[in-house]
This record gives structure tokens, sequence and C-alpha cells, in this order.
């Protein structure tokens, strides 16, 4: 680079000079190649459904293409990643791929968080720059849950794996890898994507077949070979599979409240049927019929007779999708469980923590089972009611002596927030018992931005989940309750902690609400305990502060706006306006939005937009005091040409030009003077004050507006004062002291003002780059790469990831960093200029980017004044 350098022709060398030594100092190690590409390439995204439809929600990641070293097509390394969108059904991807004029990128798209869920599209060519759009088609089941009977299942669970193969390729009735857990909802059918492995894995060695486990009523069945086409949705009907057993004893009368126990059937060494493991069980009904939900198969059942002893019955073929009946006869007389007679009582009260009755509360009685892990599982119920006024409620039943029975309590959803209590109790025939529970409760308050209470405010409770990324989201079919709080700020609602017995179920909730602007607010990871009541206190975030003048006084009627903003390449873009508010007599101010770091702007006397940055809303109210600039004009006349007592002034913008001087831009525009003085409020930047004498003569003071200051700018009419056309200007910009007052065009004042931090251009050479040390006040030249690595070593500041983001967060805090360059020594050495005028932070990553700082924020400077700084040793 330094000896293309050295050829350049003499006229080139002020434009080219600063790019390579910030190249050197900030970005290349040895080895690096430069930049080629200079623009964002913009992808829209979008995922369909073989239907046509697109699927929201999916994550969308870019990566640079390669070849692996088996000569394999693989991803690289990752540029960005998006997610579609639920409304517009896309995503909007932006990358600078600054190594290539155009490039082949691999596009990963999930909808489950697994690698083996993935989608893989290769191929996919896009130049430095080029904005476009693609769509790609998923694969993947559309499966409709029923019952032995053609009915849909709803609120059932179900997962999906890949299926087993053996060592020699084949397939095998067994499952593999977990990737999709879900439920049917309430209208038993579910979509899932999920890929022909064959074609669209990372290494197109992935699954084709996959298996569907459904969970219903404590039993697993399976459906074995569902197969992936790619691009294709596959329908599947799942029925589930149901053993329906007629059982006669030795006297051919019904075995009633027998049990019957199912178990895999296997054979021995000697090709002898042998039971192994057990699937489950069932009492045989008074009708003399007993079944259960199983997968299709083969098992055996065994009936444990009176003596002690089981028989057997082999061969037991269950068939998919229906109810498979047999007509089984006993030897003997099996092992009975007595059915009562008469009907037992239970009376269930419900209490606080405090001990408090709870009515509303529903609740529900059942049977109790143990699945072939042991584990209980809930059969038949048995009874429910609700809890009345009164605290307690009575209900009967015909017991099975022999049985556990469970106890289930609700509050406002059944089948999500429910407790459950295993093992409850027993039950004689007859008998009569009580059962009082405690059930803990969840109080919510919620709070504004402020702190007051939020009285008679909508919210809602939901089941929590988690995304693709593990970050905390609403379930889908989560809602258990649209709620308000009292007029005491506060509710109480009662959703079940943890339990390790209920699946699918994980105890920990999201609350959903909206704030005085009506944003979405959710809180997450709301987790409830057995021992105590929780409380969940949610107050929404928000910004508020005084807006004053640059003299202290506040501004009355002023609209001050929240904007988003984005850092591209450490160069700060304005978004969109979110919310406004109007201060009040005041100058106080304030809005509610979720937490974030934004903008405030509100305009200047001229309409231009005054910018304060890195604003956090946080949790509560963070407190902002925003001074704008006050800049105060006066006329002289020191050539006696009798000015007027309102003359006109004009204001212009001044902008930098690559010489490191300031050049005439736009009007901004004009007002007249009262009495030969005046005041406005500027926006914070360089301008050129400018009054028209005798002859069209221009007379100009070139200044600098900086927040938070009060400053007087005087324009003198003098022959010392005259500007031309197309001349160019100095410009000091103010310190943290403010600017008293302004700079005649041709010299930038007789004493220098503070430039520790600041980045300099020697503008009577050939724009030659200083860095002034924040520390000892030395200037350091930068115009060797030994001289730039040298700077590095022994001036700039390592920062961690932690100190980095709080310093970004709030730069305001960090002052006493203002102008250092700092190394984010966690993250590859990544360099940042922490601009000691704006407190800005500034991304010195590539040449582009660095040579836009140095356009923007380079301070130009006479040889004379240069020479007052001392110069460095290091």
């Amino acid at each position: 680079m330094f000896i293309l350098f050295n050829r350049l022709t003499r006229e080139r060398q002020t434009l080219w000079l600063i790019a390579p030594i910030i190249a050197v100092l900030f970005i290349l190690p040895l080895g690096v190649k430069a930049s080629v590409c200079d623009q964002n390439t913009i992808l829209t995204f979008v995922a369909n459904d073989p239907g046509g439809s697109y699927i929201a929600g999916a994550k969308i990641d870019i990566y640079e293409q390669t070849i692996d070293a088996n000569g394999n097509t693989k991803p690289d390394k990752r540029f960005t990643g998006g997610t579609t969108d639920a409304v517009l059904g896309r995503a909007k991807l932006s990358w600078r791929n600054s190594a290539e004029d155009s490039a082949t990128y691999a596009i990963r798209v999930r909808t489950v968080n697994k690698d083996n869920a993935s989608f893989w599209f290769y191929d996919i060519n896009l130049a430095c720059g080029e904005t476009t759009s693609l769509s790609k088609t998923l694969s993947g089941f559309n499966i409709t849950f029923r019952d032995s009977n053609g009915d849909v299942l709803t609120k059932t669970n179900f997962s999906i794996y890949s299926q087993l193969r053996n060592s020699s390729g084949g397939l095998e009735a067994a499952k593999d890898e977990l990737l999709v857990s879900g439920n049917s909802g309430n209208s038993g059918r579910v979509k899932v994507y999920l890929p022909q492995g064959s074609v669209r894995s990372l290494d197109n060695f992935g699954a084709d077949v996959y298996v569907l486990e459904v969970n219903h009523g404590g039993m697993k069945s399976y459906f074995y070979g569902l197969t992936a086409h790619d691009g294709q949705l596959t329908n599947v009907d799942y029925y589930l599979s149901v053993l329906k057993v007629r059982l006669k004893d030795a006297n051919d009368k019904s075995a009633v409240g027998v049990k019957v126990e199912v178990f895999n059937q296997d054979v021995d060494l000697n090709n002898e049927y042998k039971k192994g493991s057990k699937v489950g069980d069932f009492i045989i009904a008074d009708n003399g019929y007993g079944s259960m939900e199983i997968s299709s198969g083969v098992f055996a059942i065994g009936v444990k007779g009176s003596d002690g002893q089981y028989q057997y019955f082999w061969d037991i073929s269950v068939a998919d999708g229906r109810t498979t009946e047999y007509l089984l006869n006993l030897n003997e007389s099996a092992a009975g469980f007595s059915a009562c007679s008469d009907k037992a009582s239970v009376t269930v009260a419900l209490r606080t923590i405090k001990g408090d009755i709870i009515p509303g509360l529903k609740f529900e009685l059942y049977e109790q089972n143990v699945d072939a892990n042991g584990l209980p599982y809930v059969g038949a119920k048995v009874a429910g009611a609700t809890i009345p006024s009164s605290g307690f409620s009575t209900v009967s039943f015909k017991p099975n002596a022999d049985k556990y029975y469970a106890l289930k309590v609700w509050d406002k959803r059944s089948d999500v927030g429910d407790f459950w209590f295993f093992s409850a109790l027993k039950l004689d025939c007859g008998a009569a018992k009580s059962l009082t529970k405690t059930i803990p409760a969840v109080q919510v308050i919620l709070r504004d931005g402020a702190g007051n209470l939020k009285n008679n405010y909508s919210f809602s409770l939901s089941a929590q989940a988690y995304d693709a990324d593990n970050n905390p989201v609403i379930a889908d079919n989560g809602l258990i309750a649209n709620l308000k709080t009292n007029s005491g700020g506060q509710a109480w609602v009662y959703v079940s902690p943890y339990n390790p017995y209920r699946r699918g179920q994980s105890g920990i909730y999201a609350l959903s609400t909206k704030d005085g602007n009506n944003n979405v607010v959710n809180f997450f990871n709301i987790t409830p305990t057995d021992s105590a009541d929780y409380v969940f206190e949610g107050q929404t975030s928000g910004v508020s502060g005084v807006l004053h003048d640059g003299r202290g006084r506040a501004m009355a009627n002023k609209t001050v706006a929240l904007y988003s903003y984005s850092l591209d390449g450490g160069v700060k873009r304005l978004g969109s306006s979110l919310v406004t508010a109007k201060t009040d007599a005041g100058g106080s101010f304030s809005f509610e939005y979720p937490t974030g770091t934004y903008a405030l702007v509100t305009d200047d006397d001229f309409g231009q937009k005054n910018i304060f940055w890195g604003i956090g809303v946080k949790t509560g109210s963070s407190s902002q005091t925003l001074t704008m600039n006050l800049t105060n004009f006066s006329l002289s006349d020191t050539l006696g040409e009798g000015v007027s007592s309102n003359p006109l002034i004009k204001l212009y913008a001044l902008s930098l030009g690559s010489s490191g001087r300031y050049f005439r831009d736009r009007e901004v525009g004009n007002f007249k003077l009262s009495n030969g003085s005046g005041s406005k409020i500027l926006a914070a930047g360089p301008y050129l004050a400018v009054y028209t004498g005798k002859g069209n003569k221009e007379y100009a003071t070139a200044f600098y507006a900086s927040n938070g200051k009060s400053q007087n700018i005087s324009i003198i009419i003098g022959s010392k004062y005259v500007i031309n056309s197309g001349q160019t200007f100095n410009v000091s910009v103010s310190g943290a002291t403010g600017v008293s007052g302004g700079s005649a065009p041709t010299s930038s004042g007789s004493s220098l003002p503070n430039l520790r931090g600041r980045i300099l251009l020697q503008v009577e050479g050939h724009g030659e780059a200083w860095y002034v040390d924040t520390a000892s006040g030395s200037k350091y030249y930068l115009g060797r790469p030994a001289d730039a690595f040298k700077i590095m070593r022994s001036l700039a500041l390592g920062i961690s990831n932690s100190d980095f983001a709080a310093v970004y967060n709030n730069p305001y805090s960090w002052r006493n960093l203002a102008g250092k360059i700092l190394l984010k020594t966690q993250d590859s050495g990544k360099a940042y200029y922490f601009d000691p005028i704006k407190l800005q932070l500034y991304y010195l990553g590539r040449p582009a980017d660095a040579f836009n700082v140095m356009r923007s924020l380079g301070l130009g400077i006479t040889n004379s004044n240069l020479d007052k700084i001392a110069t460095g040793n290091k």
C-alpha cells in the first residue's frame, strides 16, 4: 500500500494521505486484504409454505459459502441474520462483504432450534451493493391428530424425532434425535417444517425419515416412517390405536375389577416368548371390558391369578389407527379389585398461603395410574366441582379401594397453569374424607414509568416458551387469562409452579400489557413457588427530563421526539420517530417506551433537528436534562456604513471539505436583528453568519454551535471580515466550557481551545494527521506506519466488552475517556474513537469508516497554531 502511495502524484497527495494512515493504525494486520466492497448488500428473504403462504417467525442466517477439505459445499463466515416478520412475512437482511465485489452465499432457514432441523440453501450469488429479493419453499408435515374413532384430538402433546438407522443404514423402529415438541392446540392440527436431510441438511446426510410420538392420557404411542420430500407438505392423519379386552374367568363370568397388565413381547435365546418392558395397565370395568391407548405392535398380556401367579396371553397384535378387541379367558379366578357398592365422599377445601379460603377455584379428582417408568399419570375422572363462598365443596363417587386419586385445581384455565396433587388420597367404600390443599398465589403489581400504580389496568398472563435462539416468548396457545388490576393497582391469580410430573408445562409465565403510549410491554420469567406467594412488580420503562436553552432557561411548549437510530460502521443514522411529547411550562417532558438506546430530537429556531444521541430508556424512568445552544448575535460597523437598526443576517451551514477546512453550504435561514442584536437557538454544528453591506460585500463570522452553551457571535463590518466566493474557513469546535465568541473567516483565533483527544489536520501542509494525547496534551504524528503502531501501543486504552457497552449506553458518565482510542480487548482488538466533542463512539474498523471519521471529525489547524502544541516523543 505504501509503495503505491509514494507513487501518487503531488495533486493527489492531500486526498490520499489520511486513508492509508488510518488503515494501518486501526485495521490491517499483516496479510489482510484491503477493502473491495464499500456498500451493503440488501436481501429481502421470504420462507414459503408449500401451499404458497409465507412462514412467519423463521430464523434466517447468511453465510459466506466455501468448500471443505473433501470438496463439499459448506458455510463459512456468518454475516448477518434476521427473522421473518409476522405481518409481512419477510426478513430484510443487510451486510457488507468488504472483501468481494460479488460472492456466493449459503442461507440457513430454521423454524425449529435444532441444527438437524435446519434448511440449507447453497449457491446464492449476490453482488456488492445489490438489492434483491429471494424466496424459498420449505418441506414439512401437516399433521391431524385423531382418536381411534376418528374424532379430532385437541390439546395433545407430541414430539417428532429423526428415525434411528442401524450400522447398515437401514431404518429401525426406534427414535433418534428429538427435534420438535409441541401441542395440537384447539384445532387438533399442526404444521411442522422439517427438511429432507439428503437434500437440505448441512452436508446432505441428514434425516429424511422421522418418528411421531403422541402423549395422550399419560400413554405414549408412535408413528414411524414419516418421510419428508423437499418443497412439499406431507399430510399425515394420525389415529390413536386402542387395545380393548373382554376378560372372563374360569366360570365364564366377566372378571370385573381385575387388573390387566400389558408388556412388550420379546423372544429369548431358545426362541420362546418372554415379556419385555411394561407398557401400562387397565382395570376391567363393570361391563366386563377394559381398554387403553397404545402404539400399534405385538404385545403380551399378563393377569395375576388368585394364587399370585400370572397367566400370560401372547401375540396380542394391535392394528394401527383403530380399536383392536380381544376376548380372553382365564384358567381360574383372578385376583380382582372389588368395586364399591357404596359411594365415598371427599370434602375439598382450598386455602391461601395465609390460610384464607379461595372461593371460585375449580377442582377435579382422577384415578391415578402408573406408567412403564413407574411415574404417575391420570386415568378416569371421577368427580369435580367449584369451590363456593363457603370455601369447601363435597363430592361423592364409588371408589376403587386399591387406587390412589389425583387432585387437579385451576383458576383461569384448566389445561395451562393447573395444579396437580398426585397420590392425594385413597378411599374405602363408604368412607368420608376431607382434603385440604394450600394454593400459592401470584400477586401482580403494575406501575408506570414514573412509579405510579396502574389502577384498573388491563394485562394478560400466559405460559412462557422459548424461540429458536432460546429467547423467552409467549407460548403459542398459551394465554391463561386477560385480567385487570384493581383500584389499588394489583391483582391475584393462581397458576402452578413447576411440577415434574406435569409434562409439557414449565411453571414459567409471561405477562403482557401496554404502556401509556400503547406500546406492548412483555415481562418474562415469572416463576411461582410452592412455599410462598410470588409477588411480581412490573414497571414500564420510559424517559423524562427537562429542556433548557443555553442559559439554563426552561423551554416551554416544545416538541421532544424519541427516535430510533442505527450505528453503521461507527456513523450514527437517525431512524424513525417513535413517540413525541410537549414540554410543560417548566420545560419538563415525559413518555413511556420499551427499554433500549435511542435519540431525543427537538427542533431549533430554524426547524433543524437537534439530536441528543445515546439516550437510555430503562425500566422506571430515566431522567435527562437537555440543554440547547443559545447563540447571541450582534453587528459591529467599523467602516461607518450606516447600518439600519434591524439589519438582515443570513445563516449558512458549513460542510467540511477534504482539506480539513469548511466551505459554505445551504442557507439555514435568515433573521433581522433588533437594535443591532438578536438570539437564536441552533442545532449543534458549524455555521457561517453573513451580513451583506454596501456594494453587495459580504461580511461573515464562522462559528460552531454546541449544545449546552450560550455564546456571543459578533459579525464585524470590516475589511478583515470580507468573504469571497469559494472561500474556506477554519472553525474551532467548542470544548467542555463552550465558546464565548466567533472567529474571523481567515483565522481560528489567537488562543487555542482545548484540543486534547482531537485529531488535527495540518491544512497548510498536505493534510498531515496528528493526534493530541488526552493525558499529556502533546501531539503525535500519524504519518508513518511505525509511528502509527507506536501510538497504538503507547496511547490507546484497552477496554472490556462490559465497560465498552457502558460507555456506549451512557457516554456522559464516561467523560474521563473522551478523546481516547479504545481497544476492545475481548473483541479482537477492535478500535473506536471516543469523540470528545459529541461524546460519541466511532468505529475505526475499515478504511472507508476511518476515512469518514477523519473527514467528519478531524479539525483543521494552521501551522502556527500546530507549533504551539508540544510534540510527544513516545
